[in-house]
């Protein structure tokens, strides 16, 4: 089986409304033409976040003039995904919204985040969005990810017990790990040793790991590696 890594960057645009993320889209369209390879857009309204996200994306943008409770609620669902990387906030008071949303959201989850005034967009938002794609780029190049499911078994250090899995999106730097239903019994921040099935490609592997985010669902999580040597 071969395996290539291949990074075609995806922006996640949110808003109150579909029309309010397709405007952003169309600020945006001029990065089309640029040096960028495939960038995808995927407009979302905050309703269907939850069940329409994609954790992989490369950048969210959230339209979001006003501050409303339900937003300190969107950053946790985007972080409850699994989802670490930037995003980008369009408001219209960026003093008052980021002091507010200090107060109700974990400073945890607000890393990575760029609060931009919605005055600004028009000449602001293209370079900001092209600078953190490149980083995502670089990222990419450093932990390339490569399209890979096999059969796996997840051994949590502590408590000694073995759970079969299914390990997806290895990087050099990592993996996704999917059960079948709901684990109860992980903590992030556990020690586990992942043992990946025997194939053509790769020999039985032994990774040791560390367990650092949760699904809300309890269904994958994200562990990151000790002594890989993938590829």
């Amino acid at each position: 089986m071969s395996i290539k890594p291949s990074y075609r960057p995806t922006i996640v645009t949110l808003s109150m409304s579909l029309i309010g993320s397709s405007i952003v889209t169309t600020k945006l369209a001029s990065l089309q033409s640029e040096a960028l390879g495939y960038l995808q857009f995927i407009d979302l309204d905050l309703p269907n976040l939850r069940s329409q996200f994609d954790r992989s994306a490369s950048l969210v943008i959230m339209n979001l003039p006003y501050w409303s409770t339900d937003q300190a609620e969107t950053f946790m669902t985007l972080r409850s995904t699994g989802y670490r990387g930037p995003i980008i906030a369009l408001v219209n008071d960026p003093d008052t919204w980021k002091r507010t949303i200090a107060r109700q959201i974990p400073e945890r989850n607000l890393r990575q985040l760029t609060v931009l005034a919605k005055a600004s967009e028009d000449f602001e938002l293209p370079g900001l969005v092209r600078r953190l794609l490149a980083q995502q780029a670089s990222n990419f190049r450093a932990h390339s990810r490569y399209d890979l499911v096999r059969h796996a078994s997840l051994h949590l250090i502590q408590t000694e017990a073995t759970l079969d899995c299914h390990v997806t999106n290895v990087s050099r730097g990592g993996a996704c790990v999917e059960f079948i239903g709901p684990q109860q019994s992980l903590v992030t921040g556990s020690y586990v040793q992942i043992q990946i099935s025997t194939d053509v490609d790769y020999e039985e592997q032994k990774l040791d790991g560390r367990i650092v985010w949760i699904s809300s669902h309890e269904k994958y999580v994200g562990v990151e590696f000790l002594n890989a040597k993938i590829g």
